[in-house]
């Protein structure tokens, strides 16, 4: 008998192994990547303007940057705004995780790799039957 035929099911390929790890190489930087954006907000003020002299609510810009990290899911998202009156406030960031997506994206990332791995071997071994 060949090896090709008696080749345990478990065993794979190098190019396979090869593949599976640039493919969760992919994986992982797609996760690490952080998308930055940033808006500005024009705030109308609240009050009517006042005569001169006196002090109200004017108007102001607000200023988000927010940060989000993950693929496919979103699960780590972080929000600071600042407010500009005649001087910057600038508030602490908001940061949240999300449990589920990561789960999620965990899920997602080891289909991909089976996928991968499974397709791989398939060519491979339909290749080797054919060879005499």
């Amino acid at each position: 008998m060949s090896d090709a035929s008696t080749r345990k099911w478990l065993r794979f390929h190098l190019l396979t192994a090869v593949l599976l790890m640039f493919t969760a190489g992919g994986l992982i930087g797609l996760n690490m990547r952080r998308v930055e954006k940033v808006d500005y907000n024009k705030i109308p003020a609240t009050v009517p303007p006042l005569p001169p002299g006196e002090t109200g609510h004017p108007a102001y810009t607000q200023i988000v940057e927010s940060t989000v990290q993950g693929w496919p899911l979103d699960f780590y998202r972080a929000v600071s705004t600042h407010e500009t009156y005649f001087e910057s406030i600038i508030l602490p960031p908001v940061v949240t995780w999300n449990q589920t997506s990561m789960i999620l994206n965990s899920i997602s990332g080891i289909a991909i790799l089976a996928a991968v791995a499974a397709i791989t071997e398939f060519l491979l071994r339909r290749r080797e039957a054919r060879k005499p």
